[in-house]
């Protein structure tokens, strides 16, 4: 215990006293953890970031981030979709399966007809999300509504009398 103390003591002393100009061995083994620790906080950090990159990247198609809430009447997605043109969308339900797909186009005339890209982050070219909803719905009553930046489809549930169909047997 004393031999501890006295090595924590005298590697505490040394941090200030021998920094840049012949440190102790352990000291130097500390400060390589340090910065082997700052280089992999800097490595998640970038990874990180390229995980929430649009797919666009990678793809070449990107998916729209979405909500899904659930009342007893009906489903209701939210996309959010910031600049796209609601013309350019396209919503399609079979089943429990909800797909909106779509294009963004960033024009030349907005960005600049001869800019030069520093950072790319804001998703453009086609889109699609498949959202599988938790029951199925009545497709002929599905509604969808852009505004702000955001679609929302909402899709009424089928009653329980609509969920079963009763087959007459032929002879």
């Amino acid at each position: 215990m004393a031999c501890g103390g006295r090595v924590a003591g005298f590697v505490e002393k040394d941090r200030f006293t021998l920094r840049g100009a012949g440190m102790d061995p352990i000291e130097k083994q500390f400060e390589e953890l340090e910065r082997l620790r700052r280089q992999m906080h800097r490595f998640v950090e970038h990874v990180s970031r390229l995980a929430t990159l649009p797919a666009q990247f990678t793809s070449g198609v990107w998916s729209p981030p979405a909500d899904v809430y659930e009342d007893e009447e009906a489903y209701l997605v939210v996309f959010e979709l910031p600049g796209v043109d609601p013309h350019e969308v396209k919503v399609v339900v079979e089943g429990n399966l909800l797909t909106v797909s779509g294009r963004k186009e960033l024009k030349a005339t907005e960005r600049g007809e001869r800019a030069r890209a520093h950072q790319l982050e804001i998703a453009t070219g086609p889109f699609q999300r498949l959202v599988q909803l938790p029951g199925l719905t009545r497709s002929g009553a599905v509604r969808a509504k852009y505004s702000n930046g955001l679609l929302y489809v909402r899709l009424p549930k089928l009653s329980p009398e609509e969920r079963r169909k009763d087959v007459p047997v032929e002879e």
